[in-house]
């Protein structure tokens, strides 16, 4: 499953796993990333890959809203959840993809500022905001922030490869990591041509199949999924009304950011 939790204007964090749906393979390798940063937003996902990357790509304006939105309608079956933040000092800027930690049915209520996306992201959450309670207590690895996603690994198997952290605001027990494995874009114009490439395909694979009746369900399937295939089903599907309205925030965010120039 996915791990990715947070704490608003303190930390966010990803593991970077992907499983195949076929038989829940991992891989720690695949070059597809969990997060995009564009815009001075940093926006973290979880679900299946191809509406990801989708996502990725109008973000990068790496197609056309039109594209967009045909290729959305063609994934409905597919699950997806995100998350945006600030890149200047991990606000959040659109939580409506994401869990909020303590307002569960099946958790006690708790007064917490932790948000989390994907089936792994609850338990990241019990292991930070417990062990936080015990204020002296401080993970082997030196942070609570990586003790909680090894705690998720533990849980489940499809969590896991390298954790991506970004830290806004250090804590005692967490930010005192001498290093860390940053969420940050990395070789950008390779990774551009690379999601380009990815999502371009899916528009020629839909394209073949115009003279063909489409399934009610995805017509362009993922290969890969961030979490286990049983844990992924529990995620939020793909909706093209959700779709139309994180695009209309996205525009008018960049509209604001123009403005204020």
């Amino acid at each position: 499953m996915t791990t990715a939790f947070g704490k608003t204007c303190s930390f966010w964090a990803v593991d970077s796993r992907w499983s195949y749906k076929l038989d829940n393979t991992p891989d720690d390798t695949h070059p597809t990333q969990k997060f995009v940063v564009a815009d001075s937003e940093i926006t973290i996902f979880a679900g299946d890959e191809n509406p990801i990357l989708v996502e990725q790509a109008v973000i990068l304006e790496l197609i056309t809203h039109e594209q967009y939105f045909q290729l959305i309608a063609n994934l409905t079956g597919e699950s997806l959840e995100s998350i945006t933040v600030s890149e200047a000092d991990g606000s959040i800027i659109d939580f409506s993809g994401s869990h909020f930690y303590g307002e569960e049915k099946q958790q006690p209520q708790k007064q917490t500022h932790l948000h989390y996306i994907g089936s792994g992201g609850s338990h990241a959450c019990d292991y930070f905001y417990y062990s936080c309670k015990k204020k002296k207590f401080l993970s082997s690895q030196g942070c609570n922030v990586l003790g909680a996603m090894s705690y998720a690994s533990y849980k489940d198997r499809a969590t896991g490869g390298a954790t991506k952290v970004k830290i806004w605001t250090p804590s005692n027990n967490y930010g005192n990591v001498e290093r860390y494995d940053q969420i940050a874009t990395g070789d950008i114009p390779a990774y551009h041509s690379y999601v380009s490439e990815k999502v371009h395909s899916m528009l020629t694979q839909l394209n073949h199949q115009n003279d063909l009746q489409l399934s009610a369900d995805s017509s362009i399937p993922s290969a890969r999924c961030s979490s286990s295939t049983q844990e992924n089903g529990n995620l939020r599907k793909v909706s093209f009304a959700s779709a139309v309205r994180r695009q209309q925030n996205r525009d008018e965010r960049k509209r604001a950011r123009a403005e204020e120039r």
